[in-house]
């Protein structure tokens, strides 16, 4: 369905921003000769509240399937983030064994699994659900949002990356508000849409992404729920992060607001409310493309790592097959043997690159650029490893890239 007004305000003011053509649902893996949908992927950006969302909704259902393809337990960065989170927020707001924890989207319990205190993972899909609760983290199989049928009171809600999942964004934090316990705080973790402009990140534009979110666009939106953000943290996961931490506006006396650090990010983001400033980001990302075709058509067909979501955008939009980029690498089981949406390029187990010794690989899950690295360079001694994003570079190393 197409968009024609904001799904945060309601607004009918939205600003073009890019075209990236009809693609397949970035996670819809299929095997080799299977049907693939297609649609409509754009964004555009609200000239009142100034969220970024998708131009054109594919229906839920159609994304967020009973086999999800990732296990957020599948990589060590993200097992570390989370164990270091649970840490921060035990100490922050002194939970202890009769303390309440929800996380929404909690996926197969990476996170969870580091609370000593009841909890609860309400995931939708049902293999990393199964997952979840066979590491013996309390799991409930069905969707956050507004039909969501139980009532809580949660001492912390924890969304990291699951916001902008949702078409529905106010059924999503009205669902929040109700099962926050009167004292409680809810944290959102996301990737932060300012890097996706100034970097030109647009591979993490799919489908399965109906927002694009910054914390201009979010304050208006908890205020309407009766919530305010109170703190925010800058992170470096998944291309630059926030995390921001929110309360019922009634107990907002209840915590010290650290007024400097939300006015450094949203005066940060003010370059969004400039048209131009989208303009240029759509000029950034031809010239990617321009530059990735070039190197391919240099040294192809060459080999590609990690099959993430960001790679199928990547992929499609430079219109790369497998005559380009040979085969795929991803450690995920569930990915293994299934062929890329749109480009069908197979994706096979790390084992198969790591045996082909070859001098080219790109990575398609450069938020993961230095683990990768870091773990294949022993392996790899003589591959020139590639990032596309936000130019391209060339790592000899894990630590430095060079640009070509």
């Amino acid at each position: 369905m197409k968009r024609t007004h904001c799904r945060s305000c309601g607004s009918l003011f939205l600003q073009h921003v890019i075209d990236l053509g009809d693609q397949p649902p970035s996670n819809a893996l299929t095997l080799r000769g299977e049907p693939q949908k297609a649609y409509p992927l754009s964004l555009v950006v609200c000239e009142t509240c100034w969220l970024m969302q998708t131009g054109y909704d594919v229906p839920h259902k159609e994304l967020f399937t009973e086999e999800y393809p990732y296990f957020s337990g599948q990589s060590e960065e993200w097992v570390a983030h989370c164990k270091k989170y649970a840490e921060e927020m035990t100490e922050r707001l002194g939970l202890g064994p009769s303390s309440y924890v929800i996380e929404i989207g909690g996926n197969d319990g990476t996170l969870l699994k580091n609370f000593r205190c009841h909890k609860l993972n309400v995931e939708p899909c049902a293999n990393v659900a199964a997952a979840s609760s066979a590491a013996g983290v309390p799991t409930y199989h069905v969707p956050w949002g507004r039909h969501f049928d139980l009532l809580l009171n949660a001492d912390l809600i924890v969304a990291n990356n699951v916001l902008a999942h949702d078409p529905d964004i106010n059924g999503f934090i009205g669902c929040v508000k109700r099962n926050l316990g009167r004292n409680g705080i809810a944290t959102f973790e996301f990737p932060w849409a300012l890097n996706l402009i100034k970097n030109a990140q647009f591979d993490t534009i799919y489908h399965e992404h109906y927002s694009y979110l910054t914390l201009t666009a979010l304050e208006p939106l908890f205020r309407r729920h009766g919530l305010v953000v109170f703190d925010v943290d800058q992170l470096a996961t998944h291309g630059g992060s926030l995390r921001i931490y929110v309360c019922h506006d009634r107990v907002q006396a209840r915590y010290v607001p650290a007024e400097e650090r939300v006015c450094a990010v949203l005066d940060a983001e003010r370059v969004l409310r400039d048209p131009g400033t989208y303009e240029r980001f759509a000029e950034e990302v031809e010239w990617i493309c321009y530059n990735a075709h070039l190197l391919v058509g240099r040294h192809g067909p060459m080999w590609g790592y990690g099959a993430a979501a960001k790679g199928s955008v990547f992929l499609n939009y430079c219109g790369f097959t497998s005559t380009s980029i040979h085969r795929i690498a991803d450690t995920t089981a569930a990915k293994q043997g299934k062929v890329m949406p749109g480009s069908c390029i197979p994706i096979v187990p790390e084992e198969e690159l790591i045996a082909a010794q070859p001098e080219w690989v790109l990575i398609l899950a450069w938020n993961w650029k230095r683990e990768i690295i870091q773990r294949l360079r022993p392996k790899l001694p003589r591959t020139k490893f590639v990032c596309a994003i936000p130019e391209l570079t060339v790592s000899e190393s894990y630590i430095t890239g060079t640009p070509l």
